[in-house]
């Protein structure tokens, strides 16, 4: 990846658009509720399809390397919330992760995932995008 070809404000503003997900589990958490796994697998599908939408429609030149900021914007945004709900409401910690976990694996292993993630997406972005026409 090629920090400088990475659109930041694209990266940024869908690695934010990504935390829709766990806000929905928490707010079901906190109200006694669970999120299904097919719910979460919608609306990751959904996410990743408005990730490469986006792509596609701003014809995003460095697709890979943006959405694998992307990513990684989210994988930083997710555990920096994770954390705040586990200091703030200690009632809705999870009893197996500590916050030296959280903030050591759970970032490492949320970031290698969500990097890889974002690449993959935004290869399919640039495989979606409308060739040049070559001249003749």
């Amino acid at each position: 990846m090629k920090l400088k070809e990475v659109q930041w404000n694209i990266a940024i503003t869908l690695g934010l658009i990504a935390l829709v997900r766990p806000i929905i589990k928490t707010v079901a958490d906190f109200n006694n509720k669970t999120v299904s796994p097919s719910m979460v697998m919608l609306i990751t599908f959904i996410i990743a399809l408005v990730w490469i939408g986006i792509a596609v429609r701003t014809k995003l030149k460095s697709a890979v390397s943006t959405l694998a900021a992307a990513g990684f914007v989210y994988a930083v945004a997710s555990i920096i919330m994770a954390v705040i709900i586990q200091t703030l409401f200690p009632e809705h910690r999870d009893k197996e992760a500590n916050l030296a976990q959280i903030l050591t694996a759970g970032l490492i292993a949320s970031a290698i995932f969500n990097v890889l993630y974002g690449a993959l997406l935004g290869f399919i972005a640039q495989q979606l995008m409308p060739r040049p026409a070559k001249k003749r």
